[in-house]
C-alpha cells in the first residue's frame, strides 16, 4: 500500500482568496453581526461572571493581606492567624477560577474566529 500527501491547498466555505468571511455566506446561513447593544450586554455579563469568581479573594483574602501588608511586621501577623489556610484556599481558589475562566473564554474566541 502507497500513502501519498495531499499537497493542495485546500479552501474553505465562506472565505474569500485572503481569508477573510464573506458576509453574504453567513448571512446565507442565518448569521448576523451582533448589534452593539448586544455586545455590550455580553461584556457586561463576562464582566460579572470575573466578578464573582473573584468575590473569595476580595472578601476573605484581600483585606486579610492588606492588613498584613501595612503592618509592620507582615510575617508575624500572617503567622498568628488562626485562619490562614482558610485566607489562602479562598485566594487559591479564586485564582485557579479566574484562570480557567480566562481560558474558556480564550478558546472560545479562537474558535468562533477560526
Amino acid at each position: 500500500m502507497i500513502w501519498e500527501i495531499d499537497d493542495a491547498a485546500r479552501t474553505i466555505e465562506g472565505l474569500d482568496a485572503h481569508g477573510r468571511p464573506m458576509p453574504g455566506y453567513a448571512a446565507s446561513l442565518g448569521l448576523l453581526p451582533a448589534r452593539p447593544g448586544q455586545r455590550v450586554l455580553a461584556t457586561l455579563c463576562e464582566a460579572a461572571i470575573a466578578l464573582i469568581l473573584l468575590l473569595p479573594l476580595l472578601i476573605v483574602a484581600l483585606p486579610v493581606l492588606v492588613g498584613a501588608a501595612l503592618d509592620p511586621e507582615p510575617q508575624q501577623v500572617l503567622a498568628t492567624r488562626s485562619d490562614l489556610i482558610i485566607v489562602l484556599i479562598c485566594a487559591a481558589a479564586s485564582w485557579f477560577l479566574s484562570i480557567a475562566f480566562i481560558i474558556v473564554r480564550a478558546r472560545r474566541c479562537t474558535a468562533a474566529a477560526g
